[in-house]
């Protein structure tokens, strides 16, 4: 799709979102009309997450990250007022309450419409654009180490390997990578500090944090709660974390642990190696999930099929792993930069916790809106499929270790 295709889609899909805005309704067609703009916002989210895939998989794509900051800045903002003109006519609707499956939706519809500015709509346009430019500038990074040039990913790998010389060279040249582009960062930094505080003006609020809460749509509980769980951690989490770190120095024999330190095996051992190939990886993952259940491994092997971009290459967004949902597919998009490692296993099997979730919930709602949970339950899945793979993580069991390393692998 080219920049000019772009510019022109959101005529595409207007004339669309107008008709909703001029069609009768009354509390009969609720239910139809919220279906109908639904399948129009399913389409429209398809090509967003399309356009951020093609980015993220090949920085150095120029027509790609072009083609999907157009969207960003040139449609995304004419389709937000158009759907606050659609929320509001709902709010509005004389006599119209809405029934279980619509409440909670309702509840979002009402907040949103309420935060809304049509001033803030090209500023969170340009929000988005930045953040991803932050994605762009990184994902561009190598490093040379030991005569290889090495992606992030596969130069963080090395922090694992009992050669504390090869630890801190690791270390240093991903950091020194990233010092290189420092002042590219800053200057997004401050672009989007200063962005961000004009989006809470805007809305008339105190600041930045208040307005992400509602924009969030967090009911539930307060940024006064979050400060005292912030607390907890403070006096239960962190004695803790300092006893562990101790007893890691202790092991490894030094005076003092650097950052080149934290990650490898305290006993000295060889870092574990669950798979050499992106096929081993995914068969392993396969194995894991049957034994867990046979839906979810025929889940899995479905996104086998063009829906999972696991592999690490030069221009790839580093470090980024996570998973998306084509609304109009129904297919969720894994991606993540493997280089071989446990923690890939861990992050494939937490991305597919949500992929699982993903497809549950469109299997069980109709409405676009009511995919996707909120940022703090989206965990929930992802983290009890890493809890409910521990059992299955030995060759014996379908996995990849043998006994010994099993008991590493669910120690870490």
């Amino acid at each position: 799709m080219s920049g000019t295709e772009t510019s022109s889609l959101w005529e595409t899909y207007r004339p669309a979102y107008d008709e909703l805005a001029e069609r009768a309704l009354g509390t009969e067609n609720v239910s139809a009309w919220l279906h109908d703009w639904s399948e129009l916002e399913k389409q429209l989210q398809e090509v967003g997450a399309l356009l951020y895939r093609h980015k993220n998989e090949d920085t150095r794509d120029r027509a790609a990250e072009a083609t999907f900051m157009g969207f960003i800045r040139e449609i995304v903002p004419h389709a937000e007022v158009a759907a606050q003109k659609l929320k509001v006519r709902l709010l509005e609707l004389n006599g119209y309450t809405p029934d279980a499956e619509h409440a909670e939706l309702v509840k979002r519809f009402r907040n949103e419409a309420e935060l809304f500015r049509e001033e803030n709509a090209p500023l969170t346009a340009e929000e988005a654009a930045l953040s991803s430019e932050y994605n762009t500038v990184v994902g561009k990074l190598t490093v040379q180490l030991g005569g290889e040039t090495l992606t992030l990913p596969e130069a963080g790998k090395k922090l694992l390997e009992p050669d504390r010389d090869l630890r801190e060279r690791a270390w240093r040249a991903v950091n020194e990578a990233k010092l290189g582009v420092r002042d590219e960062l800053n200057e997004l930094f401050l672009q989007l500090l200063g962005l961000r505080q004009k989006l809470a003006q805007n809305a008339n609020l105190g600041d930045f944090r208040a307005f992400a809460w509602r924009r969030l749509n967090r009911f539930d509980y307060t940024p006064e709660e979050s400060l005292g769980f912030h607390d907890a951690v403070e006096h239960e989490v962190v004695p803790l974390v300092r006893e562990l770190r101790e007893e890691h120095r202790t092991k490894l024999r030094l005076s003092a642990l650097r950052p080149w330190d934290l990650a490898v095996d305290p006993c000295s051992r060889p870092p574990l190696k669950p798979f050499s190939t992106i096929e081993e990886l995914e068969n392993g993952m396969t194995r894991i999930f049957r034994r867990l259940s046979p839906d979810l491994a025929e889940q899995f092997s479905s996104l086998r099929g063009g829906w999972l971009d696991l592999e690490s290459r030069e221009g790839k967004v580093p470090g980024l792993g996570y998973q998306d949902f084509f609304p109009e597919s129904r297919r969720p998009y894994i991606y993540h930069s493997a280089t071989g490692t446990h923690g890939d296993v861990t992050t494939l099997l937490h991305e597919a916790g949500h992929a699982f979730h993903s497809l549950a919930s469109a299997e069980r709602n109709d409405l676009v809106w009511n995919f996707y949970p909120g940022i703090e339950f989206a965990e929930v899945a992802s983290q009890a499929m890493e809890l409910l793979a521990l059992p299955y993580l030995g060759v014996d069991e379908g996995g990849f270790y043998s006994p010994e390393d099993t008991v590493r692998a669910q120690q870490d």
